[in-house]
């Protein structure tokens, strides 16, 4: 056990490091050998969410947009990534487009017809909570608002294939939504939700 634990420290550390290696391989200009390194670490660990968020922001800054979203599609089209792995690489290409491209409604588009697909990951429903609750709204925006929370809050619970208390852990996020930003009658959908889901 004690092995085990340390070996999976070294490993850790090394991807630290060989991570590093890219990024100042990076600022030297010698991008081919970047590239490489992350290559050489996704032969040995395919779908290692870090390196691969490494690699596509090393396209980014390299390439453009398009080349870094390219690298995450090009994973969550592998059939040797696990689920869970994709679900954060649909998160991180969504992230992409809204906070690098500016475009909201197409990250939500990232969102949206990805969820089917990620139906077990607690990572990809908390993120697309938090999208949605980072959006500024207004008075004549605010139904609209309400209505993507309180879809999102629907499919998890009915779609999702989560556990129950990952599904009420989840669904703080909806009931501080409607508690801080809902209007007149969000206190008694609070009650009615909070009742569903804790008796």
């Amino acid at each position: 056990m004690e092995s085990r634990r340390k070996s999976a420290t070294f490993i850790s550390v090394l991807v630290h490091f060989t991570s590093q290696s890219a990024d100042q391989e990076s600022g030297y200009n010698r991008v081919d050998i970047a590239r490489d390194i992350h290559a050489a670490i996704l032969d040995r660990m395919p779908g290692h969410v870090e390196t691969i968020i490494s690699w596509s922001n090393l396209e980014r800054r390299q390439v453009g947009l398009e080349a870094a979203i390219e690298i995450y599609k090009q994973n969550i089209d592998s059939p040797i990534v696990d689920l869970f792995s994709k679900a954060a690489f649909v998160v991180e290409w969504a992230t992409l487009i809204w906070k690098i491209e500016g475009s909201v409604n197409e990250a939500r588009q990232v969102f949206q017809k990805n969820q089917q697909w990620y139906l077990q990951s607690r990572h990809f429903w908390a993120k697309y909570f938090e999208f949605e609750l980072s959006q500024p709204t207004s008075l004549a925006t605010e139904s609209e608002h309400y209505s993507r929370m309180k879809k999102i809050f629907e499919d998890m619970i009915q779609q999702s294939r989560m556990s129950l208390i990952t599904k009420k852990d989840l669904s703080n996020y909806y009931l501080s939504y409607l508690q801080q930003r809902g209007t007149k009658e969000a206190m008694k959908e609070f009650l009615q939700v909070d009742k569903d889901l804790n008796g």
